[in-house]
């Protein structure tokens, strides 16, 4: 299964951003009722941000503003990626 994200918003750093997406991949059981097992979140960043802005982004996601995630995260892993399209941020 395959689901497309809205995107996220890097708070304070999104006049830095020149992209921000997310997008998610989920392992469903074969039997009914088919529930994720494994979800894999990823956010792909383009633009002028530090990694560690962009990782206190995906934690305020999954930390504070994500129910839906922390629900799923009590019944599958979820692992989350950053991808840094510009290649990787310097320190």
């Amino acid at each position: 299964m395959h689901q497309r994200g809205r995107g996220f918003d890097p708070g304070e750093k999104a006049a830095a951003a020149r992209r921000a997406a997310g997008d998610g991949h989920g392992d469903a059981g074969r039997t009914a009722p088919q529930v994720f097992t494994h979800i894999k979140l990823t956010y792909a960043v383009s633009g002028r941000l530090s990694r560690k802005a962009v990782e206190d982004a995906v934690a305020l996601s999954k930390n504070k503003y994500c129910s839906v995630g922390q629900m799923l995260e009590k019944a599958a892993a979820v692992e989350h990626e950053i991808v840094f399209e510009d290649g990787e941020p310097e320190a």
